[in-house]
């Protein structure tokens, strides 16, 4: 008799030939794999118990957001949506998921906790430049949210091993400080080419 996987990606007709809607599939199967993974590595009733309670709240996170994305999505211009999957296709997103499939198959190792959290926080950035198509600028609120995976995420490693929890929260910090640091390229950026705007238009007067 087959093994059931949980989290396994849905056959589903449009996901098939949709680089957008192929990489929310294999978002949505995330959590299922990482939860049945980190069961896997445990016969200890208190780590099933914490396993459950941040997988559940890790895997309400990604829905909802695997939700709001698709949502944004269907209200995107036929061109709009055709830069996204064009995104999407050279993020190399399926390389990165294939990544997580196969390292949470084994999560008693801290290396592949380590990797497949690396990967995670890789393939939020990548979200992120997707809400940069759906929105110039990204909600504060779901700036948060986005935030809030990994931490969880990190929770969720780190049962059974302080030490590898310590790590994790420092690897967090080293994401959001990075993520601050682009933010304030990307806001300088836009204002010197609104002040290369002005600047020709005052010429030409």
């Amino acid at each position: 008799m087959s093994e059931k996987i949980e989290g396994k990606p849905a056959d589903g007709g449009g996901d098939r030939t949709n680089p957008f809607l192929q990489f929310l599939t294999s978002l949505e199967a995330v959590p299922g794999q990482i939860i049945e993974g980190m069961n896997r590595q445990t016969t200890d009733e208190d780590h099933k118990a914490a396993i459950k309670a941040y997988g559940d709240a890790f895997r309400a996170q990604i829905q909802g957001l695997s939700a709001y994305l698709r949502d944004e999505h269907s209200r995107l211009s036929p061109q709009a949506q055709a830069e996204v999957s064009r995104v999407v296709t050279m993020s190399g997103s399926s390389a990165l998921f294939s990544g997580v499939a196969t390292l949470s198959r084994n999560l008693s190792s801290t290396t592949a906790r380590l990797s497949v959290s690396g990967i995670i926080a890789e393939i939020k950035k990548i979200i992120k430049v997707l809400l940069g198509i759906f929105h110039p600028v990204v909600a504060p609120w779901l700036d948060g949210i986005i935030a809030l995976i990994n931490e969880i995420l990190h929770d969720l490693f780190g049962i059974g091993s302080p030490a590898l929890a310590s790590t994790l929260s420092r690897m967090h910090q080293d994401y959001m400080h990075e993520q601050i640091l682009l933010a304030r390229l990307n806001r300088e950026r836009a204002a010197f080419s609104e002040i290369g705007k002005n600047d020709f238009g005052s010429e030409g007067i």
